[in-house]
């Protein structure tokens, strides 16, 4: 018999949904029957999985050990083992971190890692948090049956800049809602072609074809389609370039790109939707600040701080390029 005590970090939850995390080749209706077999109790009775945890609940699982590490073993919703997620890669990849504490942690992604992996090979911004994690005793092998940290917040893979990681799942419950309202302020550095003048709230319609892998951006409504919203305010400009801070007040696959490019002002360096370039290698788009609202617990120590993430060599080198000075966040 195992017994599971459970912790402030874990408290909140339905006790299924904390049993799916902790045995993740578990299927649900195997844990049911388990919970009506009086299998698993909940402080010595039982439960049906829809009790909310409190701190201090026992959880008793009269499973024998092996059968325990069975439905513990490797899985794909990120269960797996540090040491087997990196296996063949560089143990001195380490993330760029910009903040932490004990709830949070701020990380600014460079281009060419995905936030989270497409396929089972991949290694993503997630495997490399999880890792910094373990190495650093931030987290135990244990930990991940309880809550496994990831990102907040999605970049497409040649999109540098700031990523959010609630570090455990009270955190995650309050960043998810943040996000989700679009209470939290998303400002990127966008360096597109052409003289943008003035501060301006662009409206359109947006839909993605899956097929080429494209979204398309729209001034009337379409079939399919959904409304986007930017705030973009220039920083500085030389006739041919512009500086943008753009505001993403809603969030699509590629939004930023195909939005600027559809109004007439492309990102430099971005073959996609406009063209390449031979100063730089990829979209020059940065997520540049992230400025938190009054948050709750456990995040209220946040509340009301803005965080910045430098702009990679690659963006710095193309502003030399162009003649356009790097912004001072402090001044704006």
């Amino acid at each position: 018999m195992r017994e599971i005590t459970i912790r402030k970090e874990e408290s909140g939850q339905r006790l299924d949904k904390f049993l799916r995390r902790y045995f993740p080749r578990a299927g649900s209706g195997f844990l049911y029957k388990m919970l009506r077999k009086k299998n698993i109790l909940l402080d010595q009775k039982k439960a049906d999985g829809k009790e909310i945890l409190q701190v201090g609940s026992r959880i008793q699982i009269y499973f024998s050990e092996e059968t325990i590490r069975t439905f513990q073993e490797l899985s794909g919703n990120g269960a797996v083992s540090e040491r087997e997620s990196s296996r063949g890669k560089p143990a001195s990849q380490e993330p760029d971190i910009v903040y932490r504490d004990r709830q949070l942690l701020l990380v600014n992604k460079p281009a060419g890692l995905l936030t989270q992996k497409a396929k089972s090979s991949d290694f993503s911004l997630t495997e490399q948090i999880r890792l910094y994690l373990t190495r650093n005793g931030l987290r135990t092998e244990e930990d991940r049956y309880f809550y496994v940290p990831g990102p907040a917040n999605r970049l497409d893979r040649n999109t540098s800049g700031l990523v959010a990681v609630p570090l455990t799942l009270a955190a995650a419950r309050e960043l998810s809602a943040l996000f989700h309202d679009r209470t939290i302020d998303k400002e990127y550095l966008a360096l597109v072609c052409g003289a943008f003048t003035g501060v301006r709230h662009l409206k359109a319609w947006y839909r993605r074809e899956e097929v080429a892998r494209k979204s398309v951006i729209t001034f009337t409504e379409a079939e399919g389609s959904k409304p986007v919203e930017l705030i973009c305010r220039p920083l500085e400009q030389n006739g041919d370039h512009t500086l943008l801070c753009v505001t993403l007040l809603t969030g699509k696959t590629h939004q930023i790109r195909s939005q600027l490019a559809a109004a007439g002002f492309p990102i430099f360096g971005d073959p996609k939707y406009g063209t390449s370039s031979s100063v730089i290698r990829r979209q020059f788009l940065h997520a540049w600040q992230l400025t938190f609202p009054n948050c709750r617990e456990p995040l209220v120590h946040i509340s009301g701080r803005r965080f910045q993430a430098p702009l990679p060599d690659d963006l710095l080198a193309a502003l030399h390029y162009t003649g356009i000075s790097v912004p001072d966040a402090n001044n704006l």
